[in-house]
């Protein structure tokens, strides 16, 4: 992993207060954290670039995982929306936890 994706990874999880959550060992498939609310298990993806988040994807089209129906992708870019993940830059992370809330 590069160094400053640590970093940011590293930052957003004290923002989030949350632990690492998904890895499995037979698998690539690998998520940074998850969020839980009421309806949904949220996955969020943090990228070293705006490219594809094909873990993110995964989730979101598998059969497996009915509480998982969208995700969250931070980049070091713009705020977006497509294919059912939203999109939002490193330094909006500390409002998700407010954004989540507000969809009750």
């Amino acid at each position: 992993m590069h160094r400053k994706l640590a970093l940011k990874r590293c930052r957003i999880l004290l923002i989030l207060a949350l632990k690492r959550c998904y890895k499995r060992q037979d698998s690539t498939l690998e998520e940074d954290f998850f969020l839980r609310t009421i309806d949904n298990l949220v996955p969020i993806e943090v990228k070293a670039k705006n490219g594809t988040s094909k873990s993110l994807r995964t989730l979101i089209d598998s059969d497996k995982y009915n509480d998982i129906s969208w995700g969250i992708k931070l980049v070091d870019g713009n705020i977006g929306v497509a294919n059912n993940i939203l999109t939002i830059p490193y330094f909006c992370a500390f409002l998700i936890k407010r954004y989540l809330k507000t969809l009750r």
